[in-house]
This record gives structure tokens, sequence and C-alpha cells, in this order.
């Protein structure tokens, strides 16, 4: 009995090990969480209960001994941390932060409260002042690169009145004014993180993203931590001005309800308060475990909460297929709105809450964005009430539902004629960041689709006036403006028709490195997996998809319609007279460290004609070869490719 009760507990620790992995990976590599921080909190403490009633089931790879994410993306240049980047421990309540207090001895210390920010976390270094480099946390000891795009936050400075080396870290974040001016995220901290790691700094830069930095790490370190953040303020450095200095416990009771209200009026989302020891030689002391600093601990305020009642769940079908539950639930006020549908994220969720019809419910909004519900009010549950059966069949097209391995989203195959994948497909193609048809809104396209004006994208440029005039609203001003709009379309750039042809994985910045490789749609058909594996910041998945995308002979086809019905996509890349075209079909591959950004360098070659793959290959003709190059160089070497030092290149491209 007693084998049996510790088999029952292994597979519970196991279970949720998994599952708290995989939460790990969706937050901190791909910034899209699955499930809201109570749940995870929730899951993660039960683990560490269970590990420490039995230690011999705890494994170095649980989520208990690790700090951030679970790996590393692979595109950029990666860096060793000075010191680990920690995650912190999370309390919740004054209960929980009175046992920390006793058990770092801090009862009466002086304690330095912050708002805790919710966004990435960043390492930033300065050498005689001047920026050097910026990390993100990545594994807490190795972090990845990303430079040029926190070199576009507008509010950290670029130069300050230090010498010697510097390192600061800090909180990049996104302000709810500057998230709102956005599409395709969940909430600011998603936005955030996902703007630091693209390729194309330019468009990090539209994304207005702010910093504060709130720890100094140099030889140069006061003795008080308060103290260094006023040294902080002093070097130019953004420090968020909410942080006091407080001692015992009722003043610190006392910051967080005060400051659970005022939250809410601030810009930028904040989720907790950050306590931390005022003396940087008790810090020393305390140390750090593998996974958190002793001498620090987050107290998290309960996101605003609403009770209200389930009245249907209804099922949607996305642009990709992708099979998504909402809840419809009596309308209730939640942070400042009417709340009358709440995200269920997919059948998992469902059953991981035990969520069924007719069942009262807590909600609150995710990231202070999406309304989501968080848990069952199972005291209030009536007998009858039935749990929800997840479709087998679409609920549009009725073709059965398949579900991949490893994959959460369960999906209708039907791509071609699902019809309400065919209605979010051509809502993608008019929307901003793809063909930009002013006018064609959901509602338009359900119209035409209903009177079975059209039933795919080519059909939107075959309309007539005289179609339109059957549409409700319709009247001569608005059927010539959504004309002229279509019609506009029909002449855009490469990367945007590109990226309206809604490629899984493939969105606007992926769109633009396929345009800098190739001058239309029919040569990306035509290239080979390897070519697509080869481009630099196309990974294999994304490679695969675009291969396989055009493999089909149906979406061959509708290239086809498309050039039928004058679609005329140009590769807008700078005009080059023939003197500019130095290195016109030229291959460049790039590797080691450099004085100048890389891609700068990326870019120069592309102004002058050539291109910048991956990886070496017998067709490479140049490997542009900075310090602590690696294997690349090495197999230049033995394939005799040309290897140009910078100022070779310098030279080369002057």
């Amino acid at each position: 009995m007693q084998d049996l009760k510790l088999s029952d507990i292994q597979k519970e620790i196991e279970d949720l090990k998994v599952k708290l992995n995989y939460w790990n990976k969706l937050y901190y590599e791909e910034s899209s969480p699955e499930v809201s921080d109570e749940v995870y909190d929730a899951h993660y403490k039960r683990l560490v209960e269970l590990e420490i009633n039995y230690p011999d089931l705890k494994t170095p790879d649980s989520p208990s001994q690790k700090a951030g994410s679970l790996e590393l993306e692979t595109k950029s240049k990666k860096y060793n941390h000075s010191k680990p980047m920690l995650s912190l421990e999370n309390v919740f309540g004054i209960e929980d932060l009175k046992i920390w207090l006793n058990r770092s001895d801090s009862l009466n210390d002086e304690i330095v409260a912050e708002l805790k920010i919710d966004g990435l976390s960043v390492s930033i270094f300065y050498e005689n002042g001047k920026f050097q480099k910026a990390l993100t946390r990545g594994n807490g000891l190795i972090g990845e690169d990303i430079s040029e795009n926190v070199k576009t936050i507008k509010t950290l400075p670029l130069e300050i009145p230090f010498e010697g080396k510097l390192e600061v870290r800090g909180e990049i974040f996104m302000t709810y004014s500057s998230f709102e001016k956005l599409i395709g995220f969940a909430n600011p901290r998603n936005a955030a993180s996902g703007s630091v790691k693209l390729l194309d700094s330019k468009i990090c830069a539209e994304r207005n993203l702010s910093v504060f930095i709130y720890e100094l790490i140099s030889a140069e370190r006061l003795f008080f931590h308060f103290d260094n953040l006023q040294k902080l303020i002093e070097l130019g450095f953004p420090v968020n001005p909410n942080y006091k200095l407080l001692t015992g416990i009722n003043q610190l009771q006392d910051f967080c309800e005060n400051w659970d209200n005022k939250r809410k009026a601030l810009d930028y989302p904040t989720d907790g308060i950050v306590f931390k020891l005022n003396s940087v030689h008790k810090q020393q002391e305390l140390g750090q475990t593998s996974k958190y600093p002793r001498w620090a601990v987050a107290y998290k305020f309960v996101a605003e909460r609403a009770e209200t009642q389930i009245t249907n769940i209804l099922v949607e079908v996305g642009r990709t297929g992708a099979v998504t539950p909402v809840a419809e639930v009596l309308p209730v006020q939640l942070a400042g709105t009417t709340v009358c549908r709440a995200s269920l994220h997919n059948s998992d969720y469902i059953n991981n809450l035990d969520i069924r019809l007719s069942d009262f419910v807590l909600i609150h909004k995710a990231g202070e964005i999406i309304p989501e519900i968080i848990e069952v009010i199972k005291e209030k549950r009536k007998t009858d009430n039935q749990a929800f059966i997840f479709p087998t069949n679409c609920p549009s097209c009725g073709t059965e539902l398949a579900r991949k391995e490893n994959e959460v989203a369960i999906r209708c195959p039907n791509t071609k004629a699902c019809p309400a994948q065919i209605q979010r497909k051509i809502e993608y193609w008019a929307s901003k960041n793809a063909m930009e048809i002013k006018g064609l809104g959901e509602a338009i396209i359900k119209q035409l689709l209903e009177q079975k004006l059209i039933n795919a994208i080519p059909g939107l440029y075959k309309l007539e006036q005289k179609d339109l005039l059957v549409l409700e609203g319709f009247k001569e001003k608005s059927i010539n403006n959504l004309l002229k709009a279509i019609e506009n379309s029909k002449n855009t750039s490469l990367d945007r028709l590109i990226n309206a042809l809604g490629i899984r994985y493939i969105g606007a910045t992926s769109a633009k490195l396929l345009s800098q490789n190739f001058d239309s749609l029919t040569e990306i058909a035509n290239a080979s997996l390897d070519e697509l594996k080869n481009i630099h910041g196309i990974g294999e998945i994304m490679a695969c998809e675009i291969y396989d995308f055009f493999q089909e002979a149906e979406n061959r086809q509708f290239i086809k319609d498309l050039e039928e019905v004058g679609i005329k996509a140009t590769n807008k890349k700078p005009a080059l007279n023939k003197e500019e075209q130095t290195l016109l079909n030229k291959t460049f591959v790039i590797t080691g460290t450099f004085d100048k950004p890389r891609a700068e360098l990326e870019e120069i070659i592309i102004s002058k004609g050539g291109k910048v793959l991956n990886s070496i290959s017998r067709k490479t003709d140049y490997l542009l070869c900075g310090e602590n190059a690696g294997s690349k160089l090495e197999k230049a070497q033995n394939l005799n490719i040309k290897i140009l030092q910078l100022s070779d290149f310098i030279i080369l491209t002057n």
C-alpha cells in the first residue's frame, strides 16, 4: 500500500513537472502564457510541497530548480551573465510576507519597496559611459543579445557620465497607451517581449517600448540599495519613482494596500511589489538558491476579480483552423468595463479547471486586458450542471477535428473550404499589416460571403458596384471607397503580400526577410527547402511551413488566381545602378563578433545586391569573419571559401 501511495506521488510530481515546463516555455520563450499566474502558482506550490516532503523524488530538471526559460533561441548571439539573473520568490498575502521576513531575519531591517513591473528582464552593459550590449534573462546563466532593439528605447540613455565598466538591470515594458495601437498581442507583456526579439530594429522602434532600471552592478556600488537607486537616477537612468524605504510589517502592509488601488491609474502594467533588503552587505550574507535570491521577494497582487455565471460555451474557428472555446457569461463590471465573454483557451484548460455549463465562476483580466475564467465556485455548483463536451467536428463546416502530437490546439483540417477559416483569412488579408484594404471589416466580409458574392480572396477583385448595392447600409460613396481600396491593394510590396498569404508562423518580420532574398512569389514557390532554411532569420520550422505551403497544388493555383486578377507585388528594394550593385547575386555568411552591429553589416550587403545566409555551402561566395569565430570558419577553409575580415569587407563595399 505504501508503494502504491509513493508511486501515485511520483506520478503527480511528473505530471506537475510536464505542465510547469510547458507553461514556462510558453511564458518565457513564446511570450504567450496559457494559464493565469494563479493557476501556475498553485501548481508550482504543490510541486514544491511534494518535493519538500519527498526529497528523493526531486530531480535537477524540476521547474523548482530553474530560473527563467528552459531553452534559448538559437538565432542571436549569447553571452554569460556576470552573475545569475534569477527569478523572484512569490508571496501571496501579508502572512506569507511575515514568513519571508522571519526566514531572512529581517523583521526590523530597512526594506526597499518597488513596484513590480510586468515586462521582460534585461541586463545592460556600458563601458566608459557608452552603451555596449543588452541581454535577456535567458536561462538565468546565459542571455540572448538584444542590443539593437534595446537601443531603440527612447527613455534609455546610450551615454552616461561614468568611467569604467558598468552593468545595470531592469524591466522592459510597454505602456497601455502604446499597446492600444498594436494588434496581434494578448497583453502588453507579450507585446514587449515579442518586440525585443524582432529581427528588424526599425519595427521595434515603432513599438515605443520603455524601461525601468532597478539594479546597479559595478565595483562602485554603494552599501545600501536605496542609495544605489538614487545613483542610477543621477547617472540618467529611468527608475520607477514609486520606491520607498520601509521598516516593519505594518509599513509594508500599508504600502501594499495603498498601491493595490493606486496602480489602476498607472499607464503601465504592474502585478505586485518587490521587497529588497536595503543593506547590500546583508544581501551578500543571505546569498541565493539556484532559483531565487534570499534577500528579495515579490508580493503579488490578487488580480481584480468578479463573480459571474456561465450561460453558454461556444467554440470559434480561427484563420489557421484552431478551434477556441469561449464562455458567454452574465454581464459583469471588471476593471472598468462590462464583460460578457471570457476566454477558455483550449480543451485542456477547461478540463484542468473542471469548468461546466451554468457554473458560477471567478474571472479576471489576463495581463489586465483579456477576460479569462480563473476559478470555478464549486460550492455553488448544482448537481445537474453538465460538463462541456468539446466538439469532435468543426462547428463551421462539419469536418472531423484533429489534434497533432505535442500541440495543445485542436484544429479543423479543412483549410480550403471551411467558411469560418475563409472569413478569418479574408479578414487577415485585408488587415493593416497585410494588404491594408480600408473599410473591409468583419461585418462586410460576412455579408459578402453570405450573399455568395465571393467565396475566396480572389473574388474580392472581381466585385463591381452592382454587387455591393445589395449590402446592408451601403450607398454610392461607401461602395466607391471600398472598390477603390480593393483596387489600390493590387499594387503592394512583396513582403505585405507574403504576410497576407497567412502562412503559419510567417508574420510581417519574416515576410520582410523573404522579400530581401527573393524578388517574387514565384521565386519563393520554386525555392528548395535548403535554400529557405539557409536564409538568416528563417528557422527550420518556418522554412518547412513555407516549403509545404507552396508544394500544395491548391496554393499554387491560388497564386495564379491572384496574378489573374491583377495582384502585382513589387519588391521595393532600393533602386541600384550598375555601379552600386557591387555584390549582386553574391552570397555571404557572417560569423563571430564585430565592432559594428551585425544588422548594419547585413544591410550593407543587401543594399548592394547581395544575400546573407545562415550556413556555409560550396555556393557561398564570402565568409565575413569577426572575433571568436566558430565552426563556420573551419568549414569555409575546407571548402576554399573566400574569408573576409571586417577591414577587407569595408574595402570591398566602398
